[in-house]
C-alpha cells in the first residue's frame, strides 16, 4: 500500500510509521520540515502534493495544535483551529482536486477523547477536537459510495514523554487508579490499530470514532 502521513514526527506518528514500514508499506510522511528522502516538505497551499506520482491508498493526520484556555482567553482560537480542522480539509479537499486518493482509499483522523468529553481550561483544543466527528460523518456520508472510508482514534492519556511532562506524577497515577486496566495507553498499541484501520482489512468500519484509553473515560469502578 502506498499511505501518506501527515505530522508523523510525534511519538504516536512515529510508531504508526515504523509498524506501517515494518508490514512493508510505502510511507510517505509529509511535515512542515524535510529531514529525509522518505518525507514532504509542505507549505500552506498544499502545492507540494502535486510532486507524489502514485495513488494512495490510505491517509492518516496526526498533525495538530493544543493549549489551555477558556472562553474569555481563547486569543489563539482561530490558530488552533486551524491547526486541528481546517489542515485537515484544506489537505484532503488538495487531495480530491489532485485525483491522488486511489478508488478504495482508507482515511484516518488522530483525534483526542476531548472530541467528546470536556475538561476544565481546553476550550479551543475540545472545541477543534469536537469538530473532528463532523468530518468523520459528513465525509462518510459524501464520499462512501466512492471508495473513500473515514474513521478516527481518539487516544486518551498516552504513556509518553508529552505526558510525563505535562502531568504530575500524582495525575497520572489518579488517571491510572481510576482506569479499568489500571494502565495508560502506549503508543505502540495507538500504531497498531491506526495501522489496522489504515488497511483493508478494517473494511467493515466507517464513519466511527473509536477511543483508545484502556476503558478510562467511560467506565468508573464506584
Amino acid at each position: 500500500m502506498n499511505i501518506l502521513i501527515f505530522g508523523g514526527t510525534g511519538s504516536l506518528g512515529q510508531e504508526t510509521v515504523e509498524n506501517l514500514r515494518n508490514k512493508g508499506h510505502n510511507v510517505l510522511v509529509a511535515s512542515r520540515q524535510k529531514s529525509n528522502a522518505e518525507q514532504i516538505q509542505i507549505s500552506e497551499s498544499f502545492e507540494e502534493l502535486k510532486e507524489i506520482k502514485f495513488k494512495i491508498d490510505a491517509v492518516a493526520w496526526f498533525q495538530g495544535a493544543n493549549i489551555n484556555d477558556s472562553l474569555s482567553t481563547s486569543s489563539e482560537f482561530m490558530e488552533i483551529f486551524e491547526a486541528n480542522v481546517n489542515f485537515i480539509i484544506r489537505s484532503l479537499n488538495m487531495l480530491m482536486k489532485l485525483d491522488l486518493l486511489a478508488k478504495t482509499s482508507r482515511l484516518l483522523i488522530i483525534s483526542s477523547v476531548w472530541q467528546r468529553l470536556s475538561r476544565k481550561n481546553k476550550f479551543s483544543y475540545s472545541v477543534s477536537k469536537s469538530a473532528i466527528a463532523g468530518i468523520i460523518k459528513s465525509v462518510t456520508v459524501d464520499y462512501g459510495r466512492k471508495g473513500i472510508t473515514i474513521n478516527a482514534i481518539l487516544p486518551g492519556v498516552i504513556k509518553n514523554e508529552m505526558t510525563l511532562k505535562n502531568l504530575s506524577q500524582d495525575q497520572i497515577e489518579k488517571i491510572e487508579s481510576t482506569t479499568p486496566l489500571g494502565k495508560l495507553v502506549t503508543p505502540q498499541e495507538v500504531a497498531l490499530i491506526a495501522s489496522w484501520l489504515l488497511s483493508p482489512d478494517s473494511s467493515g468500519i466507517a464513519g466511527q470514532s473509536i477511543t483508545i484509553d484502556n476503558g478510562w473515560s467511560d467506565i468508573r469502578d464506584i
